[in-house]
């Protein structure tokens, strides 16, 4: 589950830096978890808000990582 969601979270943070709008990258990102990975949409909504919520200085490469490794420590 962490792995997952960490790759939503890349991917609103790739979103974010390309100029898509929140909505936009919800969209994009749900469009993604279909079929056997439909069960983690719920999780879109939330975590691309949090990610469009942080400052541009919280942003980079290392987003990802960091919440997969919060969500491990959990």
């Amino acid at each position: 589950m962490c792995d997952t969601s960490g790759d939503i979270v890349k991917a609103a943070v790739e979103a974010r830096g390309a100029g898509s709008t929140s909505p936009k990258a919800i969209e994009e990102i749900s469009a993604e978890y279909t079929g056997d990975k439909a069960r983690y949409q719920a999780a879109v909504q939330p975590l691309v808000d949090w990610v469009y919520s942080l400052s541009e200085d919280q942003l980079g490469d290392g987003v990802a990582e960091a919440y997969i490794a919060a969500c491990l420590a959990q």
